[in-house]
């Protein structure tokens, strides 16, 4: 088994091919212009049977994650230093200190981010799945 839980095979010296990807090929017909990759009905990486496998754009099968509710997003990112609360209290913080004409910098230190990040967070271009 993968490290990211799809069964894999080895078929070639350092050629490794998930069992979705190989059932897919077998028994699906052709996938249609952009359908690049195998999507799992189910949410399920070790059910690959024909039924529970689709072709799918990078697109389509990424909303299937967030249907299933399997996004790495946020806290459930594993790399994740940051809570959803942190992320309220930094959007408010920031507005706050932009009225008052305060320094960032005191987010930067409190939550160990970069200047940037901050910002992204503010504006709600990163972490935008917390209300």
């Amino acid at each position: 088994m993968g490290h990211d839980g799809y069964i894999m095979y080895k078929l070639e010296r350092k050629r490794w091919v998930g069992a979705h990807v190989l059932v897919a090929e077998a028994f699906l017909p052709p996938p249609n212009e952009g359908e690049t990759q195998v999507a799992h009905r189910n949410n399920s990486r070790i059910m690959n049977y024909k039924d529970n496998l689709r072709w799918a754009t990078p697109a389509s099968n990424q909303n299937d994650r967030i249907g299933h509710g399997t996004v790495a997003a946020g806290t459930s990112n594993g790399r994740a230093t940051i809570t959803d609360d942190d992320v309220r209290y930094i959007r408010k913080r920031y507005a706050e200190i932009k009225l008052e004409h305060g320094r960032v910098s005191e987010l930067d230190e409190k939550y160990g981010l970069c200047r940037a990040q901050i910002i992204r967070i503010a504006k709600r271009e990163r972490w935008s799945h917390v209300v």
